[in-house]
C-alpha cells in the first residue's frame, strides 16, 4: 500500500485468491478493508483469475502483479505514462533476483533456436541508451501493467494455456497482430523471488512439460510465416522420431497435450489470421531491431 500511495493519483486493489488453504482471505479481510477481495473457490490458475480481476476493475490501466513479486516506491509512475498513447498494449517493469542487482526480466527480444520460438531477454549494455524504454515481444504477466480495455477486447488470458505459461506471451503476441504496442520500463524495478510458487506445487518434470506444451501451442496458434513454421514442423517431425528411440517421455508427454487441444487452436488461428495487421516478419524485425548490439535505438524511443 505504501508504494501505491507514493505513486499519488486513483487507484484500487484488487486481489484474487485462488482458492488458497492459508489464513490469506482472513488476514485481508481483517486488515485491508479498502481491497475488493475476489475469491476463487476452487483453484482455477494464473489466466482464469487475472481475468477476473482485470473483469472486475473499473480503472483503464491494471497492474497484474504476482504474490512473490516485491515493488518499490514509484514503480508505477514510469509505466503509467506510456499509456497517454492509445496505441500502448501492455507496458512490462524489469524484474530482478533477491539481491535487487541482477537482472531477471527485461525486455523480451525474439529468438528462433532449432524448433522453437524463444522470447529471450535483451541484455542492454551500458551506453546511453541503456536505461530507456525499448519495444518488447511480450510483458511478464506477473509484473506489468495492461490497457484494459483491450486485454478485454482481445479476451484476456486464453486458458489454452492453463494452469501457467506463455499467455503472457500469447496475448502480448496477439496485441502486436493489431499493431498495438508492448513496452519494457527499465526505470520501474521490482524484485522476483527466486523460488517460485510453481516449483512448490509441481515436480520439474511436470513443470517442464508444460512449458513445453504451451510453447507449441503459442506456435500452431499465433505464427503464419512459413520460413517459421516449415523449420519447426521439421524439427518438430524429427524430434518426434528421436524421442520415440529414446523413450523421452517428457517431450511425448508435451506433444500428445499440446495435439489433443488442437482443434481448438486451429479454430482460434483462423480468427486471429483474419483479423491482422501486422504479420510475424514485421512484428520480429520491430521487437528485435536492436537485438544485435543490445541496446535501445533513438528511433526505436522517439516512435513511442
Amino acid at each position: 500500500m505504501k508504494a501505491l500511495h507514493s505513486c499519488g493519483g486513483d487507484y484500487e486493489v484488487i486481489v484474487v485468491d485462488d482458492a488458497s488453504t492459508d489464513r490469506s482471505v482472513e488476514i485481508i479481510r481483517g486488515n485491508f478493508p479498502s481491497v475488493k477481495l475476489l475469491v476463487n473457490e476452487r483453484n482455477e490458475g494464473f489466466a482464469k483469475s487475472a481475468n477476473r480481476g482485470a473483469a472486475a476493475a473499473s480503472s483503464r490501466i491494471v497492474y497484474l502483479l504476482n504474490t512473490d513479486v516485491i515493488v518499490g516506491e514509484n514503480f508505477l509512475t514510469p509505466v503509467v505514462r506510456h499509456f497517454e498513447r492509445g496505441d500502448v498494449f501492455a507496458v512490462s517493469s524489469e524484474s530482478y533476483y533477491d539481491n535487487g542487482v541482477t537482472l531477471r526480466e527485461g525486455r523480451k527480444t525474439v529468438l528462433l533456436r532449432n524448433i522453437w520460438f524463444y522470447g529471450a531477454s535483451a541484455r542492454r549494455l551500458h551506453n546511453a541508451h541503456s536505461n530507456q524504454p525499448a519495444f518488447s515481444i511480450m510483458a511478464t504477466g506477473g509484473h506489468s501493467a495492461f490497457n484494459r480495455e483491450k486485454f478485454l477486447e482481445l479476451g484476456g488470458f486464453d486458458s489454452l494455456f492453463h494452469p501457467f505459461y506463455w499467455e503472457d506471451s500469447d496475448i502480448c503476441y496477439r496485441a502486436w497482430m493489431r499493431g498495438w504496442k508492448v513496452i519494457n520500463e527499465p526505470a520501474s524495478r521490482v524484485r522476483h523471488k527466486s523460488a517460485g510458487v510453481i516449483s512448490t506445487i509441481l515436480p520439474r518434470r511436470e513443470i517442464n512439460a508444460i512449458g513445453h506444451r504451451n510453447r507449441m501451442i503459442f506456435i500452431w496458434k499465433n505464427l503464419s510465416a512459413w520460413n517459421i513454421l516449415m523449420p519447426h514442423f521439421l524439427g518438430l517431425t524429427l524430434r518426434i522420431v528421436i524421442s520415440t528411440i529414446m523413450l523421452d517421455r517428457c517431450f511425448w508427454r508435451s506433444f500428445i497435450y499440446a495435439a489433443r487441444r488442437l482443434p481448438e487452436i486451429l479454430k482460434k488461428r483462423k480468427q486471429l489470421q483474419n483479423s491482422r495487421v501486422l504479420k510475424d516478419m514485421q512484428i520480429l524485425r520491430i521487437v528485435s531491431s536492436s537485438s544485435n548490439t543490445d541496446k535501445t535505438t533513438p528511433e526505436i524511443v522517439n516512435s513511442f
